[in-house]
């Protein structure tokens, strides 16, 4: 790749300091350690769209349109599950999970059932999902460093590993929300800005027909798009935001506006699919390789440094997705395994966001050339199966028993890690999905054999969490 298009994504990357930078001009009384700052309120349109910068991560910016440019846009799954997912939080979680009180989904397990087990176990859970989450987030980074300077794809894990723990580190969760939501419509600007140019060459020159692309499986495709959306409920990144809420129905216009701004990288998507697709005669690579094809599709397209300059814009806003959604999962994992650790302190939670971080850079060499719409179903479909039916049982249902809840999630958990990384063309995926009824079968049958075990405060507990505000 040209100098132009490094010095491109300079100074997009400079941009993303600058902005994370700003926020911290503001006189602060004291550093708010973990996650004790959710306390704070956020306005719903900037909480919106800072939980729209953690759905427009790494995975989502290369992922959604990478699956259609390699297969169609029969395979609109992701962008499609993730609109469906905060449709679903906005109707049955939003509101109650901001009503409780509760500053993280560990939180929220220990106080609706009073087990201290039952906190161990999520925390687990919580662990595994946001590591999952990282690795499409490191392949992100890898692949943009490679695509700018040709570089291995390690030196991108690291040096993204590196820019977020120090980004962490300095700012902690004070003005995480702000960052997020000013990176939210930066990484939307620099996904949309070369579409125009594309479209309007695509329109002068004579293009190849699109190959031909053998159609998904209904079957396939319907259960990721229902293992999206159940993931998309249960992440603990995208949960704290909605305790920055100022009651249960700011939570709720919160999570109603994220429907709408999860919806408009869809639309990109496709966009970028068509035009690939028609500008590569044989039909482009698939996996991993889609990834980079979609971010050098306007160096390929368009001549010049204007082409250098709009691959290096999209390269910058991957490198940018992938900082922002990191900062996002090292707080909210970080937190929690903090306050496991029962260490409090600004310093404590620095480590163990640092140490959430760096723990996925053992694992990437061996996830082998998976795509990442296929690394972020991994990810989505261990929520899915964990974190999802503890939220929305806890939530709806008043038998809920601590084992109950402790044996679906040690089933959910090793149900969704044996059924492996789903294909992102909708074949072989249902096992993954199939997981996610029997952890909640799981956890209503062993409920029901120890109804006993209810916990006295169930019932004040309920009228808590369904209570109109004030």
């Amino acid at each position: 790749m040209s100098a132009t298009a490094v010095a491109g994504a300079l100074v997009a990357l400079a941009a993303v300091v600058a902005a994370w930078l700003v926020p911290r001009r503001r006189p602060v009384a004291r550093p708010v350690p973990g996650l004790a700052a959710a306390a704070r309120e956020v306005p719903p349109w900037r909480n919106a769209a800072a939980i729209g910068g953690e759905h427009l991560c790494a995975a989502m910016y290369l992922g959604a349109a990478g699956l259609v440019l390699a297969h169609g846009t029969d395979v609109l799954w992701l962008p499609v599950g993730a609109a469906a997912g905060c449709a679903l939080l906005a109707a049955f979680a939003a509101a109650p999970l901001r009503r409780s009180g509760a500053y993280s989904v560990v939180d929220f397990a220990e106080w609706r059932l009073g087990s201290r087990g039952v906190r161990h176990a999520a925390t687990g859970c919580v662990c595994l999902v946001g590591w999952c989450y990282l690795l499409p987030q490191l392949h992100g980074a890898g692949t943009a460093l490679h695509v700018l300077t040709g570089g291995p794809p390690w030196a991108g894990w690291t040096i993204g590993v590196a820019a977020a723990s120090v980004l962490v580190a300095s700012g902690g969760v004070r003005s995480i929300t702000a960052f997020q939501a000013v990176h939210f419509w930066g990484k939307l600007a620099a996904l949309t800005v070369p579409v125009p140019v594309l479209a309007l060459l695509w329109h002068r020159a004579p293009a190849a027909p699109a190959p031909e692309a053998d159609p998904p499986g209904h079957a396939g495709t319907y259960a990721l798009v229902l293992c999206v959306a159940l993931g998309t409920i249960g992440l603990p990144q995208v949960l704290t935001h909605y305790y920055t809420s100022g009651g249960g129905g700011a939570a709720r216009r919160t999570a109603a506006y994220v429907t709408v701004l999860a919806g408009l990288p869809s639309v990109v998507a496709v966009l970028y699919g068509t035009l690939g697709r028609a500008r590569e005669p044989g039909g482009p690579v698939t996996g991993a390789g889609a990834d980079a094809e979609f971010l050098l599709l306007p160096d390929r397209t368009v001549p010049g440094t204007a082409g250098a300059v709009l691959t290096g814009l999209l390269a910058a806003g991957a490198l940018a997705a992938f900082v922002t959604a990191s900062c996002g999962i090292a707080v909210a994992v970080g937190g929690t395994v903090a306050q496991y650790a029962r260490r409090r302190g600004a310093a404590a939670f620095r480590a163990a966001a640092v140490v959430v971080l760096a723990a996925p850079l053992a694992v990437m060499p061996r996830i082998g050339p998976h795509g990442a719409a296929a690394l972020v179903t991994l990810a989505l479909a261990v929520s899915a199966c964990t974190l999802c039916p503890l939220l929305l049982l806890g939530i709806w249902w008043r038998g809920l028993t601590a084992p109950g809840a402790i044996a679906g999630l040690v089933i959910g958990c090793a149900l969704a890690v044996a059924a492996g990384v789903p294909r992102p063309a909708g074949e072989d995926t249902v096992p993954a999905v199939a997981a996610a009824p029997v952890a909640a079968g799981v956890m209503v049958a062993v409920s029901l054999l120890t109804r006993r075990r209810v916990p006295r405060h169930a019932g004040r507990a309920m009228a808590r969490l369904h209570r109109p505000d004030g």
